[in-house]
């Protein structure tokens, strides 16, 4: 166990930490000399710096390979010098807000070096790196590079609504740079990095797209900041610009996950699905250039949380066409947030009810696919989404519509009754211990219902009343003459509930305290008939009985282990 957690631990911390301190030292320093206005000249000496220590940076890594094999620090040089590169294009906003024309050259100098560099690298090391690899690669450090002189031209020329639209088309460029990894994540697992380099895939190349990919999203923010429309006020950044990115990282990790029959990457792709309306929802109050940022986006793709639902159906539906784990609830969800929206919507809170027939095709898709499953978190957790669907597609003038409570109730005993017809384990461990959770349940209903249950005080002497039938039910498919001790208690508890309703009924006082004073000494009388039994021996026959199976539920259940 230490080892396995040890393992675990050396990946996420460098063997050597020094090369990376000596990256952030240096980029503070580069900061402190030419931040907050103070470049010097054309660029050209901050060009030379950054070049300079990233050419140094790279020739170590070579050296600690080709001397040493030290494969662990080289690992973390070339992270690091992947880092430089993304630091490269970002240092010179504030020349592409000033001169246009030096921002580009210095950019276009930083791109061709960051090639240059990179290609040496790969060839002394001799790690090898596919077409499908390298040109997404390149690709992403081309949009890196290449948007700051656009969006700086645009500033120069004030124009505000096109260089809001460059800032959503680096989005978008990235998002597009990313997706083009398709092919890579299609490929086969072969061999990219020396037997001694021990750097195996995923780690290697994946590890590089992980790094650019943040990469991609702190540029998102930081040209927010540098191009902000809006100057004096706050950064034009929201959420949702990281859509894009994420739409495609989702669709490269689902293909991993189908390829590789990785159920965790696949579910980690479908739960993408459900974070993309989430980073479209506004949950702020958006300042001047946000507004104006999400008044182009408007004009340009319709509402961003209308798009996000429109993507998050597309990425669960190419998941449940792969066959991808959590593809089917996933694409449920999106379609029914599909289809309660309008391309206006620009907030849940816009969202319309469902119209009765998507919510019967929705409903009955849920309801037949988890019956077929017989794996109870698929039948118990699919028919409660049904019931939250269906009452939440009614207007709120129908009749029929549920409570929050009603609605709480229903789907706490459809889930008690779940386990009778499912055969997975989860459902065998729910019938071996229905006893104990049937007496936990009808204690529930008796206690934590009276507080909440103001519109309807039955429904905690209905709910006991339930739960001993539902009993009465695992007896009868168990055979387990527990459950009916069980069902005997919550039979007698919902009986007490009943009388003490009735007589809360009576508007008389007196009558009233006379009658559950009455109820009182027949409680005593049923608890004496119980202790004399006891005395008598029956206490002991009783649990002999209680105890003792019969054959044919014995049977049953043998057989049942056998399926399972």
């Amino acid at each position: 166990m230490h080892g396995e957690s040890s393992r675990w631990a050396r990946r996420l911390y460098p063997s050597n930490p020094t090369y990376l301190i000596s990256a952030v030292l240096v980029l503070y320093g580069l900061h402190v000399a030419f931040g907050g206005g103070r470049l010097v000249g054309d660029g050209t000496l901050l060009t030379s710096l950054f070049c300079g220590y990233t050419l140094a940076l790279a020739g170590v890594g070579v050296l600690v390979i080709r001397l040493g094999r030290l494969w662990e620090d080289a690992r973390t040089v070339l992270l690091v010098l992947l880092l430089m590169f993304t630091a490269l294009s970002t240092v010179f906003d504030l020349l592409c807000l000033r001169d246009t024309r030096a921002g580009s050259i210095n950019l276009g100098v930083g791109f061709v070096f960051s090639v240059v560099v990179s290609e040496w690298v790969l060839r002394a090391l001799r790690l090898g790196l596919p077409l499908a690899y390298r040109a997404p690669y390149y690709l992403q450090l081309a949009v890196l590079f290449a948007f700051p002189p656009l969006l700086g031209w645009h500033s120069l020329n004030d124009r505000s609504i096109a260089m809001c639209q460059g800032v959503l088309g680096f989005a978008a460029a990235a998002g597009a740079a990313q997706l083009c990894l398709v092919g890579a994540a299609l490929r086969g697992t072969d061999k990219l990095a020396p037997r001694s380099a021990r750097w195996v895939w995923p780690y290697y190349p994946w590890s590089i797209f992980v790094v650019l990919g943040a990469a991609m999203a702190v540029r998102t923010w930081t040209l927010c900041v540098s191009f902000s429309p809006a100057k004096g006020d706050a950064s034009a950044f929201v959420p949702a610009l990281l859509g894009p990115m994420v739409f495609a990282s989702a669709v490269v990790v689902l293909l991993l996950g189908v390829r590789r029959r990785s159920v965790a990457a696949q579910r980690c792709a479908m739960l993408a699905a459900a974070l993309l309306p989430m980073l479209a929802e506004p949950f702020f109050t958006p300042n001047r250039a946000q507004a104006l940022l999400l008044g182009v986006a408007h004009d340009l793709v319709g509402s961003p949380l209308f798009a996000a639902a429109v993507a998050a159906c597309v990425l669960a539906g190419l998941g449940l066409l792969l066959r991808a784990a959590w593809s089917e609830p996933s694409l449920a969800v999106s379609v029914a947030l599909l289809l309660s929206l309008s391309p206006s919507s620009e907030s849940l809170r816009d969202a319309y009810p469902l119209s009765q027939s998507a919510t019967a095709v929705l409903v009955g898709w849920i309801a037949v696919r988890a019956a077929l499953s017989r794996w109870f978190l698929q039948v118990g957790l699919g028919a409660v989404a049904a019931l939250g669907l269906s009452n939440f597609a009614q207007s709120q003038q129908a009749v029929w519509q549920l409570s929050p409570l009603e609605q709480t109730t229903l789907a706490v005993v459809w889930l008690l009754l779940t386990p009778l017809v499912c055969r997975d384990r989860w459902s065998a461990l729910l019938r071996e211990t229905a006893p104990a959770w049937i007496l936990a349940a009808c204690a529930a209903t008796l206690l934590v219902l009276p507080p909440v249950a103001h519109g309807n005080p039955a429904t905690p002497a209905a709910g006991a009343s339930a739960v001993a039938l539902i009993g009465l039910a695992y007896l009868h498919a168990t055979g387990n003459r527990w459950c009916l001790a069980a069902a005997a208690v919550s039979g007698a508890a919902a009986a007490c509930a009943w009388l003490l309703l009735a007589v809360g009924g009576i508007e008389n006082a007196s009558l009233r305290s006379g009658l559950r004073i009455y109820a009182l000494g027949f409680a005593a009388l049923g608890g004496g008939l119980l202790v004399s039994l006891a005395k008598a021996g029956y206490a002991w026959r009783a649990l002999e009985w209680l105890e003792a199976q019969p054959a044919t539920a014995t049977a049953t259940a043998g057989s049942g282990d056998e399926e399972e």
